[in-house]
């Protein structure tokens, strides 16, 4: 089986590390192929690596998590 390609959101750093160890903690199956700390950030991030899925965080600088979405859900 392939794993899960996962990308984490999140600008606050002990965030992302509570995350990425609580999916290889419970889920054996998911990758973390990447992290963003912004919302631009992640756009690139997402748009480049293709992830199966996103754990976000709503509020960020610059683009926040619904803003976020709007943005990929507008993507070609």
């Amino acid at each position: 089986m392939n794993p899960i390609k996962a990308v984490i959101v999140d600008d606050e750093p002990l965030a992302i590390e509570v995350l990425k160890e609580l999916s290889r903690l419970l889920a054996e199956d998911i990758q973390i192929v990447a992290t963003a700390a912004d919302g631009i950030t992640a756009i690139k991030t997402i748009t480049h690596t293709k992830p199966d899925l996103i754990f976000l965080d709503i509020e960020m600088p610059y683009l926040n998590g619904l803003e976020l979405v709007d943005k990929l859900q507008q993507r070609p």
